[in-house]
């Protein structure tokens, strides 16, 4: 397991969480980690930035690894801490926090079905 530096650049960071095939497991194929805490307000900035320019930061990822890196993203990685306590300023957590309805609306909204895939029923029929 590799600790990334702090310091990443942030398109190295989207790479990060992106740009790793998914395996035959149907997971990424990485035990990379960054460490948010260690710079919490870098954190925001960067999630600011995914959330706001999504659909263009991440056109040149393939859908599999979007599922794979938002999953982890959003998930057992922690990334999102810093959003939820006091170390950065309110302002700049809210424009973050704000920012997931343009990631929503920019990103998801076009590529997904209406499928309600958590009760296998919907208008639409599922896409792999």
């Amino acid at each position: 397991m590799a600790q990334l530096p702090t310091e990443i650049p942030f398109d190295a960071w989207l790479d990060y969480l992106f740009g790793h095939p998914v395996g035959p497991s149907g997971f990424r194929e990485s035990d990379d980690w960054w460490d948010e805490t260690a710079d919490p307000a870098r954190a925001v900035e960067y999630l600011t930035h995914l959330f706001e320019g999504a659909a263009t930061l991440l056109a040149r990822y393939p859908h599999d690894q979007l599922d794979r890196g938002f999953w982890y993203l959003l998930g057992e990685s922690g990334h999102l801490q810093p959003l939820f306590q006091g170390a950065v300023a309110w302002e700049a957590r809210r424009r973050a926090l704000v920012a997931i309805g343009t990631l929503f609306e920019d990103l998801f909204a076009p590529v997904c079905t209406r499928h309600l895939g958590h009760r296998d029923a919907g208008p639409e029929p599922p896409t792999p």
